[in-house]
């Protein structure tokens, strides 16, 4: 699953040109604004990237949020294009029937489809993300979907999924049914939040942010320029 910064996975940090690496957690929690290399002299900028990656993160999030805010007025909007295709200009007379309708309660009545057709993209975008989290469920397994909540909207369902210590009497079955409720809940509400951005925004800017983030290392003529330089000094 693509990532920006997680918590508990190892991903190194390439500080400066030489092959001098830090973990990303510990860089996150380095006081420090920059770093010094004490090889080449590089000076690596800690604070100023790690704020423009964590931009580039919320960033991810925010274009996650709104493509679901756009997937659910997209479906409604469909559902109202379709009645407008299907009633056409005789919409007053197909919703007669056998009674008479004044205007303003036609207008009521389409109003009223229009709260419907906005309830029915909900339910959709509900549905998309709960088959959404049995897919992730199917193909990576439960626990590391229980790692990619945690990394991502930071729920830990870690507790339920193991056993932490001999005074936990939960039995395993009651233990695999909270978990199961949990991603039932998580998928509805949030499911196509994560398909969004797991599959989508954070695949696109993640490579910006590993940019900002990793130092390129020096190339094998460089080096060797270096220490002839060296060498002859």
């Amino acid at each position: 699953m693509p990532y920006l910064i997680h918590k508990n996975r190892p991903h190194y940090i390439r500080t400066c040109p030489c092959p001098q690496k830090v973990h990303l957690t510990c860089l996150t929690h380095f006081r420090q604004k920059q770093i010094d290399c004490q090889l080449c002299g590089y000076i690596y900028k800690t604070r100023l990237r790690l704020f423009t990656s964590r931009w580039i993160c919320l960033l991810a999030h925010l274009l996650s949020l709104g493509s679901v805010v756009g997937l659910i007025f997209g479906l409604a909007q469909l559902g109202s294009a379709l009645d407008k295709l299907g009633l056409g200009n005789e919409a007053g007379s197909k919703l007669d029937g056998d009674e008479t309708w004044q205007d303003h309660e036609l207008q009521e009545i389409m109003e009223w489809l229009e709260l419907v057709h906005y309830a029915t993209g909900a339910a959709g975008e509900a549905l998309l993300g709960l088959v959404y989290i049995v897919g992730v469920c199917g193909v990576i397994g439960l626990e590391r979907t229980v790692h990619v909540l945690n990394d991502i909207i930071h729920v830990n369902l870690e507790p339920l999924l193991y056993k932490q210590d001999n005074t936990n009497t939960m039995p395993e079955w009651l233990r695999k049914t909270l978990i199961c409720t949990c991603l039932t809940l998580i998928g509805l509400t949030l499911g196509t939040y994560l398909l969004f951005y797991s599959w989508i925004w954070a695949c696109l800017l993640q490579h910006l942010c590993s940019r900002i983030l990793n130092m390129k290392p020096l190339s094998s003529s460089s080096s060797n320029n270096n220490n002839n330089n060296s060498s002859k000094v």
